[in-house]
């Protein structure tokens, strides 16, 4: 499709009301709620109701917003309320994008598996991306200049990454970890992680800490919303239990064990240098990660001989090679050794195994 128009977008943004009196009130240390806040948003960004394609920004907001204050309040190195609010708005550019070109973005979302960085798609089909709309959107609200910068630079920090900025990076991260917000890839994201992570001191233990803590929380504030709870897939003939099996040693990493827990899962580490006995079990992660599907068919066999369940090998995403795939001949899956909830989401929507 040819490329918008970007002032036309830029006009577009214009047409939305000033700040709720909410947002200011908030930032000035009144005594306004985050659900009131978020309830704002929503009556100044749908005030007919979500739009199409609308849903996952909203869980994003939600689970950055939360993420950054967490950051600011545990580190004191930002301003919580500030935290709060940029946590929340810096992909307001996204969600200008679902509304007035729902097309381009969810073409956007669709080439993401070629492995094209997101960003450049978007200034490839709307002449800007969502950064720039996102830091217009802020200005026109004549939100603190600290929050337009975060907005500006949560995905391209300019110069020394601030502990703003820093919060909201974490929380971004985490947030499409834990599977809050569009599908978007997260390899690449360990070098981010860890600039953030110095600039507000943060260990990688006490990350994880706060990780589950934001799940956690998120939750609490999306059932305060009225949102529906997150459902996740259950047998009752085959409880959720996975198998973590190393083959090279090792234990399973702790952000593969808290997702996996997070969503309901028993895990059970099996050493692969051990003698294999078969495992009644939903999901079965293979940690060897230069391996290729063909290469584990036979552990597989071993532990899941009756072919019921999810096999997923865990690898490192090589250059030129998706991030997800399927063999096709053993039907075993491969996703990234650092993986998310959206990977968890792609490997349980495959058909399971037949042995």
């Amino acid at each position: 499709m040819q490329a918008l128009d970007p002032d036309r977008i830029l006009s577009f943004v214009d047409t939305f009301p000033g700040a709720p009196r909410q947002v200011c009130d908030f930032l000035a240390g009144e005594d306004v709620r985050p659900s009131e806040l978020i309830r704002a948003f929503q009556s100044t960004f749908s005030p007919d109701g979500s739009a199409l394609g609308d849903a996952p920004w909203w869980d994003h907001a939600v689970a950055v917003a939360e993420g950054a204050a967490m950051v600011a309040e545990s580190t004191a190195s930002a301003d919580q309320r500030m935290a709060y609010v940029a946590g929340f708005l810096h992909d307001v550019g996204h969600l200008v994008m679902v509304r007035i070109a729902p097309q381009a973005f969810h073409q956007v979302l669709a080439r993401q598996a070629d492995g094209t960085p997101f960003m450049a798609v978007e200034r490839e089909l709307c002449g800007l991306d969502h950064v720039r709309i996102g830091e217009h959107f802020a200005r026109r609200w004549g939100l603190p200049e600290d929050i337009c910068s975060v907005i500006r630079e949560h995905h391209e920090v300019e110069g020394e990454i601030t502990p703003l900025v820093a919060s909201v990076v974490l929380a971004d991260v985490w947030a499409q970890v834990l599977g809050y917000g569009y599908d978007f890839p997260t390899g690449g994201i360990s070098f981010r992680v860890e600039e953030a992570a110095s600039a507000t001191g943060l260990i990688w233990g006490e990350q994880l800490d706060l990780l589950a803590q934001a799940d956690h929380r998120v939750i609490a504030r999306r059932r305060e919303m009225g949102a529906r709870p997150r459902t996740f897939p259950q047998n009752d003939a085959n409880p959720l239990r996975a198998l973590w099996v190393s083959v090279h040693g090792g234990e399973p990493t702790p952000l593969g064990r808290l997702l996996l827990e997070h969503r309901g899962y028993d895990v059970v580490h099996v050493a692969a240098t051990e003698r294999l006995e078969a495992q009644g079990a939903s999901l079965v992660l293979i940690d060897s990660p230069w391996a290729e599907p063909d290469e584990v068919g036979d552990l597989v066999a071993a532990l899941v001989p009756d072919g019921n369940a999810h096999v997923a090998l865990l690898a490192e995403v090589r250059s030129g090679q998706l991030s997800r795939r399927r063999d096709p001949v053993s039907g075993i899956c491969g996703i990234p050794r650092m993986f998310s909830a959206f990977d968890l989401r792609w490997l349980q929507s495959c058909p399971v195994v037949v042995g």
